[in-house]
């Protein structure tokens, strides 16, 4: 029967919706942060530790290392915001000190709403810093010097409409995949999806019936065998195959007289060679009850039993066939 195709389709959105849904508002929300923040411009002016005297390169390297701490010290920031008729807490989250280990080089960052708001803190900490140095140089061993005044930048360092954008989309799909994650599972009905693939349900009258030793073969992880037969399990025994019981001709002989049966000849007695096959047809079958093995069979094994059983029926019908012929010509 054809299922409809529309569920099947629509499966896929129903199961990733948080993920189509977040990654789209987060990607309007990273361009919303990008229009709606004002524009920050950054420039750098540089200062560089020079050694005066005696002094080597190690020591101004480690002068530098400590007049890089001192941009946004009170000491450095005092001078530099009253030639920007700035404060100094305002000045101190506009300006930054940057060294390197092995270069005696200070960098001095500003950042402001414009280029020339920019660029005029930086250079502005720098010359304070260098006129806070000097005054000690004498002591120090070191001079600072302007090595690069700050430069009107060109374009803002922030906001940048595609990285948050990007930002954003990221974000949206790590939201997304934890809701999904959060969601708990709808698993269909075992019968729901039987009927949807076009397959009947098995149940308990579709499954046949195993024996012993199926289920043994089964458990041993080789091919089902089936279970050995009457002649198998005598020759498994040791013991002699017993056939299956008939009456000797001389016995049906016997039985049509004393039911009246003109029409049956008189049968001669049957002679102790005759009647010993019949005799040995009689016995119980249940002589030949079959042995629980007690450890697992294999299925080499299982096979070569399954061939001796056949060969012994095979032989026993031989012997049955012949002793009846001979009943029959004596009779």
């Amino acid at each position: 029967m054809p299922t409809d195709p529309r569920p099947t389709a629509s499966r896929p959105s129903r199961r990733w919706w948080p993920v189509l849904l977040a990654v789209p508002l987060g990607a309007a929300a990273g361009g919303g942060y990008a229009l709606a923040t004002d524009p920050a411009y950054t420039t750098s002016a540089y200062v560089v530790v020079v050694p005066q005297g005696t002094a080597d390169g190690n020591v101004a390297a480690n002068f530098a290392q400590a007049y890089g701490r001192l941009v946004t010290q009170p000491q450095v920031l005092t001078t530099a915001a009253g030639q920007l008729r700035a404060t100094v807490a305002r000045l101190a989250g506009q300006v930054s000190g940057t060294t390197s280990p092995d270069a005696p080089v200070i960098e001095v960052a500003g950042t402001a709403g414009t280029p020339q708001a920019a660029a005029g803190a930086a250079n502005a900490v720098a010359r304070s810093l260098i006129s806070f140095a000097n005054v000690s140089s004498a002591d120090t061993r070191v001079k600072l010097v302007s090595l690069a005044a700050a430069a009107n930048p060109a374009a803002p360092a922030s906001p940048v409409p595609g990285l948050d954008l990007a930002v954003g989309a990221a974000a949206g799909l790590l939201l997304g995949g934890l809701l999904m994650a959060a969601r708990p599972g709808t698993a269909r009905p075992a019968a729901a999806a039987g009927a949807a693939g076009g397959e009947a349900p098995a149940g308990p009258a579709a499954a046949a019936p195993a024996g012993p030793a199926v289920d043994q073969a089964a458990r041993n992880g080789g091919p089902a065998v089936p279970p050995p037969s009457l002649g198998a399990r005598a020759a498994r025994n040791g013991r002699a195959a017993v056939p299956a019981a008939e009456p000797a001709p001389a016995t049906k002989a016997r039985a049509k007289a004393r039911n009246g049966d003109s029409a049956a000849p008189a049968a001669d007695p049957a002679t102790p060679s005759e009647v010993a096959p019949a005799e040995q047809s009689a016995q119980p079958a249940q002589l030949a009850k079959p042995e629980q093995s007690a450890q697992p069979e294999e299925p080499a094994a299982a096979r070569a039993r399954a061939r001796t059983a056949v060969r012994t029926e095979a032989a026993a019908r031989t012997a049955r066939a012949g002793a009846a012929g001979r009943g029959r010509s004596q009779a």
